[in-house]
């Protein structure tokens, strides 16, 4: 999608405003004015059509000729609600308000969705035709909606499926493998790019080894594979592992990520330390930051993010760690619930991906900066594997 004034949303001022209502053009495919007196409804089938095609931006509180009149109906929470309440699913939206002489402006920014099509509450589908935002009546049009979300979806599950360990070749204290991976979308993709290939991979180097883990660091095709640690296992120290057998991290270069964490028995145990489902996210998280860290949260728009939990053996999860509070969990489990086995797989969520936008941390209330971005990003919701008290 375009820029206002050739610059990114979170650099956007007044004088760009102004500068494009004082430009020739009138409303276009990407731009439309808006005044004050715009009923939800119609304000609704506008933001459909922009998430429905190549999004767009709303001037609300311009009128059609592009003099300001500003706001007095509509303000953020307003705004907020409106698409919440009206459209499913949710479009990915942000806004920006502008203070007037004439009164507030407001700015919304909808992109292209990813899970078309976007339906209004009163049941009609647009699309942006021209300047105009039309209802879709056409019944290829519409399958052509649905099956552009099933592509993007089969898209990114090829981009972030990591394969199965061979069921013939898998150590036998193997008991799991956790899986997670995302998938970003930006609103400059071009800079994340750059990033990712200024990237100084000696001082990533550098950072592996003060972590004080065995790792190896490669590059493969367009992507970073880093693994961290040696796999415990029962095999000769001169057998081969399987492929993807391992603890370890691939960084792309539009920076989606998966990584895999296996889960092994202790010798002549039943039982797998998880203290790494903890630790391990932490520290994939600080590696990710020196690729693309300082103020991501700023070109970010959303993430498709799955993790997945492959069960392979019957296991009890334990925390082998120092922390006295963590020791007690195991047997505060035993006390209360009795054996805390693992004997089945799970995938969160249950269909397709879960998506990570700028608003959820709203819901979360959680505040929205690089670092709890990328903590949510990173975080595993497997961390309490088994447990039903808190840790």
């Amino acid at each position: 999608m375009i820029n206002i004034n050739n610059k990114e949303w979170n650099k956007l001022r007044f004088l760009d405003i102004q500068k494009r209502l004082s430009e020739d053009d009138d409303e276009n495919f990407f731009f439309e004015y808006k005044n004050d007196k715009i009923t939800p409804k119609h304000l609704i089938n506008e933001i459909s059509a922009f998430a429905n095609t190549y999004g767009g931006y709303i001037f609300l509180g311009i009128d059609d000729d592009k003099n300001i009149s500003g706001c007095s109906t509509w303000n953020e929470q307003k705004i907020n609600s409106t698409i919440h309440d009206s459209i499913t699913p949710t479009p990915i939206f942000d806004i920006k308000r502008f203070k007037t002489p004439k009164g507030n402006i407001f700015i919304i920014k909808i992109e292209e969705g990813t899970e078309p099509p976007y339906i209004t509450n009163h049941g009609g589908i647009y699309e942006r035709v021209s300047s105009s935002s039309c209802v879709i009546k056409d019944s290829n049009k519409l399958t052509q909606l649905y099956n552009k979300r099933l592509e993007q979806i089969k898209r990114i599950q090829n981009k972030l499926k990591i394969d199965e360990p061979d069921i013939s070749s898998r150590p036998k204290n193997l008991c799991a493998v956790l899986d997670v991976g995302f998938s970003i979308s930006w609103s400059n993709t071009q800079k994340t790019i750059e990033r990712f290939y200024k990237t100084d991979i000696n001082e990533v180097s550098n950072w592996l080894k003060e972590s004080g883990i065995e790792y190896g660091a490669s590059k493969v095709g367009y992507s970073y594979v880093i693994s961290a640690g040696i796999l415990q296992t029962p095999f000769s120290s001169n057998a081969l592992f399987p492929a993807n057998l391992h603890q370890f991290i691939e960084i792309m270069v539009d920076g989606s990520v998966k990584f895999r964490i296996p889960l092994c028995s202790i010798p002549d145990s039943d039982k797998v330390d998880i203290s790494m489902l903890c630790y391990i996210p932490i520290k994939f998280k600080e590696l990710y930051s020196l690729f693309f860290g300082n103020d991501i949260h700023k070109n970010f728009i959303c993430a498709h993010r799955y993790e997945n939990l492959s069960v392979y053996k019957q296991f009890i999860p334990f925390y082998n760690q120092k922390d006295e509070r963590l020791n007690k969990v195991l047997p505060n489990h035993l006390e209360k619930f009795g054996s805390n086995i693992i004997i089945t797989s799970n995938r969160i969520p249950k269909n397709d991906f879960e998506i990570i936008e700028r608003r959820s941390f709203d819901m979360w209330k959680i505040t929205y900066n690089e670092e709890n971005l990328l903590t949510e990003l990173f975080r595993s919701k497997h961390i309490n594997l088994g447990y039903i008290d808190r840790v």
